[in-house]
């Protein structure tokens, strides 16, 4: 590349007194005030220490700011490198107790699969997202919890497991990364519009990086032990708007070795976080 483009000519653009916010739809990089801001949610923290440290080792002012700091020591390390020590951190329980936030309470829901002695986590994962028996436990309490509460959303992680659940929930919807951006967001876009709303996706597309009205009932299912994908899918919820003032949010796991484990993972995350939890609830299939 660097054989065939050759530098014709350089000119100095002096730097104008006043530089607007842009926002272009579906990008969420811009200028501000002289500022380039990158909205880099899940990008992993050895990308983040190349980016600055190489690509822009020249730039003299670097500012972070997430909501997920995370917790292994080597990110840790590689952001600090890249942005240097935290100045400030302010935790979401504050901000929840000064308004800002939702206040949220968990659910942990345990459903009570046959231990077939699976040998590992992928085989554990497969027998439980196709055991149709707890899809229809699971399809019931969603209704039932929408019911109650309100506008629901609910994070699957097997596309298959999620269709079927919307086959057997009335007037539910499925998106996934394969549905249409604007399909995407117009089914988003009904919470703040109805009060009856179930949309059922896969965390990959909805558990980070969106920014949705009125939920009042989150529900994930086997959400895995990843502290940003736990963390960040609670913050679906939190955010306030008119008369939304409150999450309520159902943990899903199955009573398996490997979901308990993870569940053990996530419980630990919302109490760091200082999340309300409340007793342990078992999903029968009777």
């Amino acid at each position: 590349m660097r054989d065939i483009l050759k530098l014709i000519s350089r000119k100095k653009i002096l730097k104008p007194e006043t530089v607007y916010n842009l926002h272009i739809k579906q990008n969420h990089n811009y200028f501000v005030e002289g500022a380039l801001v990158s909205n880099c949610h899940g990008i992993r923290a050895n990308v983040v220490k190349e980016l600055i440290n190489v690509h822009g080792s020249l730039i003299s002012h670097r500012y972070g700011v997430t909501g997920t700091f995370p917790k292994p020591l080597t990110d840790q390390y590689s952001l600090k490198i890249s942005i240097g020590q935290i100045i400030r951190e302010v935790p979401a329980s504050w901000l929840i107790e000064q308004g800002y936030l939702s206040r949220v309470e968990i659910e942990p829901m345990e459903t009570q699969d046959d231990d077939p002695e699976l040998p590992d986590y992928a085989s554990e994962r497969a027998y439980i997202s196709k055991n149709e028996e707890r899809i229809e436990a699971l399809a019931k309490m969603i209704q039932q919890k929408r019911n109650f509460h309100g506008n629901t959303m609910v994070l699957v992680n097997s596309i298959p497991q999620g269709r079927v659940l919307k086959d057997l929930i009335p007037g539910s919807i499925f998106l996934s990364g394969e549905s249409a951006k604007e399909l995407r967001q117009e089914n988003y876009s009904s919470y703040a519009e109805r009060d009856d709303v179930i949309v059922i996706a896969t965390a990959g597309i909805a558990s980070t990086g969106l920014s949705i009205d009125r939920i009042f009932c989150l529900i994930l299912v086997d959400a895995g032990k990843s502290f940003i994908r736990a963390v960040q899918s609670i913050g679906r919820g939190l955010r306030k708007k008119g008369d939304k003032k409150e999450v309520y949010v159902v943990d899903v796991h199955s009573k398996l070795k490997f979901a308990r484990k993870h569940f053990s993972e996530r419980k630990k995350y919302y109490r760091d976080a200082n999340y309300p939890l409340t007793k342990m609830v078992k999903l029968t299939y009777v």
